[in-house]
């Protein structure tokens, strides 16, 4: 296409209904510090997780219901991507949430908060069982200690900062 991106289409015969789309471009969490990597590592979702525009996840929940499409992005070590699913008659629909994700991402304090505690929680649940200390142990050894190579922790939750997080969504070169 004259701005660069590249298409390729596949079509099949075998789900006839189906759409599925995958874009991506080279980046990624790699680019942050380590003291931004957990802001990175987890933007996409937080942004997800707070809706788009001025929709609310309930909102959104609600508008739609019904439809058959959902579009998420995603940060990985090296690039950052946004992928869908969807039928013929909501491929519209999917078009509009993977264009507001890239121009309208939604910052929710509210959902962030709520999602941290929920983490928390959970993470307190597990922290101290015997196959998770055993876990973590071998992952240290195997990886030296790399922080981006290690499992979930209270420590790590705490180094999230939602302004952050939604910065780093928004440097993504896919959002621009």
């Amino acid at each position: 296409m004259s701005n660069g991106v590249t298409v390729i289409l596949k079509p099949t015969t075998f789900k006839n209904n189906e759409i599925n789309f995958t874009a991506f471009s080279p980046g990624g969490t790699s680019l942050y510090s380590n003291e931004d990597y957990q802001s990175a590592a987890n933007a996409a979702a937080i942004v997800a997780g707070g809706g788009l525009g001025k929709l609310n996840p309930a909102q959104m929940r609600n508008t739609l219901n019904g439809k058959l499409a959902s579009v998420s992005p995603f940060i990985a070590e090296r690039t950052e991507e946004i992928s869908g699913s969807t039928t013929h008659k909501d491929l519209e629909t999917a078009f509009q949430l993977t264009y507001l994700y890239f121009t309208k991402p939604r910052k929710d304090n509210l959902v962030f908060n709520a999602n941290t505690i929920r983490s928390k929680a959970m993470l307190a649940n597990v922290i101290s069982t015997p196959e998770k200390v055993f876990a973590d142990t071998i992952n240290a050894v195997l990886n030296q200690g790399n922080v981006r190579r290690s499992g979930p922790s209270l420590a790590k939750l705490a180094q999230l900062d939602l302004n952050r997080a939604f910065e780093i969504y928004k440097e993504r070169p896919k959002t621009k």
